[in-house]
């Protein structure tokens, strides 16, 4: 009987049962359940002993290369393994545990970040943008994105309020929450339910930094009246004269007031009169030195070089002109027919910390009226109440994007409200301690310094472009790509790339790194919150791992015209390169001898060690001799064993295991002829 459901296709990709594929569903049911948050690790003491003068130099720069290698790999490993082969696999129930690894973080084409350009859709975001980053102080800051990714899901759910909240967002997207303690937590979008006690966030005030404005000045408070009761003749330049007359008809005495007041500060001249419906009509006389008069805010207001003092004063200023103050002032309602203008007042609104949303009225009263742009603006209103929220699934293709930075928070907007979101967080554990042991950024570009971390990078990346080339945009168009891997060189160049990504990249490189040298600083009393983490980690890497080796041996079995003698010498001479890399990346990080109880060629042992396991058990011949590949370090699993039984995410008690009963490495000897125990198999 033929396989109903083929890797490489052709098949329904949206039929999840029955299942041929059992076992994929199982494990990624159980790493839903493996669910955990770095916040939960206290590292309290690893910022002392960060931070402790009497700390061996050699313990630090082990630290921080290891810590520099892991966020690099993450960033990578998402990057070229995971989007790839969910853009190529085609049964539902092995893209449901891809999409895992993937990390389901990701909002719907239609919503806005908050860039330095304004709301800017999130399809047009580039690691080039300035985007706006909430962090968990209720604070913004100006950052470019780390990474960018984009796919097509067919499950995603909208989340709503009735007058703020608004996103459309994956399953497993994060959604912050403040707890009645004023704890912040994230839950999975896909887990949401109404909950009176929760308060999700809307806003977040600038940080201050030296380059921005802190005050308004006499020529942005004219600016700003002018878009107001403003107008332009066109037919004045100010090419002879050097100024350019600007018109107001001003009726309210408070108008009249502030204006004069402004044009007393700018010192400019200025004629007045009254009108024959008693308006006091002002012409002034620009000069064109100072400023190229405009009624559009984005022609003159620079969002990176916004304060939040700028922004309050802005607000303030324009609710004066083309604003209602509303409740003691406590809320205001600015009123515009130019769309670009009532963006702009929002977004200096989210920046002073305040919620807004813009809503767009239409004036049917006739065909020669513009419908009127209203942005709400609440000074004190910070979140929304949980209990009022409304969860809609959808069930339908839509286009996804991923960004990722620093904070793990963004601030987005979708339907004219603002609020704060989660993003992809490939990197989201190690920035947790990169952050809080104050280790300077700059880590996170070590990887392009040392040639030891360069050239595994570089590895990585020519290991997956033929791949990429292969499958260009077949993606994204929902297009017949596995039309691609007809032949057989194309698929023997995916399984190239899945034991390099599953069994080396992740089971050797990834493997050692988090389960060895920080481990042994652990042992040392050093850096245990960093160890605690790096455990569970692993714990999820031990979940990969099985799921890419059973993948794996399935594609051998539906393809086995893939398997030549000549493959497995490519294999064969990949993994020797590996490990070679591997062993400098040991001595960079030894390079000034070996700490108690780890040296760099125990190191190296260890990693040929598990590199014949990961061979093995897909039936390829080891690489290394019995005797170079050796298990050096015992202890690893105790770090294993650990039972976990917090949960962040407050509805259930988690223990760690893989999808299937998934034997741990070093419980292993030569009688298990090195094989996994996977169910399934």
């Amino acid at each position: 009987m033929s396989n109903p459901k083929p890797l490489l296709g052709p098949c329904d990709s949206y039929q999840l049962e029955p299942f041929v594929y059992p076992w994929s569903w199982e494990m990624s049911r159980a790493q839903e359940n493996n669910t955990w948050a770095p916040e939960e690790i206290q590292v309290a003491g690893d910022v002392a002993d960060y931070k402790d003068p009497t700390l061996d130099p050699k313990h630090k720069h082990l630290f921080e290369a290891v810590m520099a290698q892991l966020t690099t790999f993450d960033i990578e490993r998402g990057d070229d393994a995971a989007e790839t082969l969910l853009s190529i696999m085609q049964p539902a129930e092995i893209r449901h545990y891809l999409k895992r690894l993937v990390w389901d973080e990701c909002v719907a084409k239609g919503t806005e970040v908050l860039t330095q350009h304004g709301w800017t859709p999130v399809e047009a975001i580039s690691c080039n943008t300035l985007v706006a980053q909430w962090w968990s102080d209720k604070t913004l800051s100006w950052t470019h994105p780390t990474k960018i990714s984009v796919s097509v899901r067919e499950s995603s759910v909208v989340i709503s309020t009735k007058d703020t909240l608004h996103q459309h967002v994956t399953l497993g997207h994060r959604v912050p929450y403040w707890t009645d303690t004023g704890e912040l937590l994230v839950k999975e979008a896909g887990r949401l339910t109404p909950n009176a006690h929760a308060k999700h966030p809307l806003c977040g005030s600038m940080r201050s930094s030296p380059v921005q404005k802190t005050t308004l000045s006499c020529v942005e408070k004219f600016l700003i009246a002018l878009q107001a009761d403003g107008s332009l003749p066109n037919r004045y330049t100010g090419e002879r004269c050097g100024t350019v007359p600007a018109v107001f008809s001003l009726k309210k005495q408070r108008k009249q007031d502030r204006f004069e007041s402004i044009l007393e500060e700018c010192n400019w001249y200025f004629t007045t009169r009254i009108d024959r419906v008693g308006k006091k009509v002002y012409t002034v006389n620009v000069p064109l030195v100072e400023l190229v008069p405009t009624k559009e805010f984005r022609d003159w207001v620079k969002l990176e070089a916004v304060s939040c003092e700028w922004a309050k004063t802005f607000v303030e200023e324009v609710s004066y002109w083309d604003g209602h103050r509303v409740k003691g002032y406590s809320r205001i309602e600015y009123t515009t027919t130019n769309k670009n203008n009532a963006d702009v007042v929002c977004a200096i609104a989210a920046l002073a910390g305040y919620s807004t949303k813009v809503v767009r009225r239409e004036d049917a009263r006739s065909v020669t009226f513009n419908d009127v742009y209203w942005t709400y603006i609440n000074k004190t209103r910070t979140s929304s109440k949980g209990g009022q929220l409304d969860i809609h699934p959808v069930v339908e293709d839509h286009i996804f994007y991923g960004i990722e930075v620093p904070s793990t928070f963004l601030l987005i907007r979708y339907n004219g409200r603002v609020s704060v979101t989660g993003n992809c967080l490939h990197t989201r554990s190690y920035r947790y301690v990169i952050e809080n042991l104050g280790i300077p950024l700059s880590i996170y570009d070590r990887w392009k310094e040392v040639s030891s971390m360069r050239e595994r990078v570089e590895m990585a990346q020519d290991t997956s472009s033929a791949i990429e080339e292969m499958v260009g945009q077949h993606y994204l168009r929902r297009e017949p790509y596995y039309e691609v891997f007809k032949d057989t060189l194309p698929k023997q160049e995916l399984l190239y790339q899945m034991i390099f990504w599953g069994l080396i990249f992740e089971g050797v490189w990834f493997w050692i790194n988090l389960l060895g040298p920080i481990q042994q600083l652990s042992r040392l009393g050093r850096f245990k919150g960093a160890a605690e983490q790096f455990t569970y980690i692993a714990r999820d890497e031990q979940s990969h791992i099985a799921f890419m080796t059973q993948l794996i041996k399935e594609f051998i079995a539906q393809y086995p015209e893939c398997v030549t003698e000549s493959f497995k010498r490519e294999i064969y001479e990949m993994v020797v390169n590996a490990i070679n890399l591997e062993e400098d990346f040991s001595r960079y990080c030894l390079n000034d001898g070996p700490i108690i109880g780890y040296s760099v060629e125990d190191h190296v042992a260890t990693a040929k060690f598990f590199a014949n396991m990961r061979l093995s058990s897909i039936g390829f011949p080891v690489v290394f001799p019995e005797n170079e590949a050796r298990h050096c370090f015992p202890w690893m699993s105790e770090q294993m064993e650990l039972r976990k039984e917090k949960n962040f995410f407050e509805t259930r008690v988690t223990e760690y295991k893989t999808g299937g009963a998934l034997l741990f490495d070093d419980s292993l000897d030569e009688d298990d002829d090195w094989h996994l125990n996977i169910s399934g198999d």
